[in-house]
């Protein structure tokens, strides 16, 4: 005798429908290796890709750029080890390179199959001061994102400078850089700027 699956467990069929029906962007990933598992009309419409094209393929694909989602982009992992849901800002690109302002509400989805998934509700915003954000970031060097992502988690500039056997006197011009390109005036309104627009908690 076959045991059935627990009853607040979705199949893949149920989850298939429950996604169709909705009008907005949704994606099915698994957890881990961040594959994409299904995609509704919506978001094929939505980003330019039939399903076929981006079923099994990994979410970088639609991330603007894949080191950016790799330094914001995973801040809501912890809540789903702890299976729990989240929201989220950032940026997609569509199939003809179109950058778009995305918000992302993020839940866990209880599947039968056993697998860890997780469903991504997206809506396209449109934010001019969030994409000139974007495009702030993709102005700064490899070093500068690393400096910023650093300074981002805490690092002080001789912490930093000692992890990247470079001089304080060459963090401190990094940063300086950086200030200019964001068009702030210190590290205390670089780190709001980024809690404002909620890349940092």
């Amino acid at each position: 005798m076959s045991q059935s699956p627990p009853t607040d467990a979705l199949n893949r069929d149920d989850v298939r429908r429950v996604i169709e029906a909705l009008h907005q962007p949704v994606f099915v990933v698994e957890f881990k290796t961040r594959l994409i598992d299904e995609v509704n009309s919506a978001a094929e419409t939505a980003f330019g890709y039939a399903a076929e094209e981006l079923v099994g393929r990994p979410t970088h694909i639609l991330h603007a750029d894949p080191e950016l989602f790799a330094m914001f982009g995973r801040i809501g992992d912890g809540s789903l080890e702890r299976n729990e849901p989240f929201s989220a800002r950032g940026w997609m690109k569509r199939r003809g390179g179109e950058i778009v302002a995305t918000e992302h509400l993020v839940t866990p989805l209880k599947a039968a199959c056993g697998r860890r998934l997780h469903l991504s509700f997206v809506a396209i915003r449109d934010w001019p001061l969030w994409l000139d954000l974007y495009h702030k970031l993709q102005s700064l060097t490899r070093r500068e994102r690393e400096i910023l992502r650093r300074t981002l988690g805490g690092d002080s500039a001789k912490g930093i400078a000692l992890d990247l056997a470079i001089s304080h006197r060459t963090v401190e011009s990094h940063r300086a850089s950086m200030l200019r390109k964001f068009e702030v005036g210190s590290t205390v309104e670089l780190l709001s700027l980024f809690i404002c627009n909620g890349l940092i908690e």
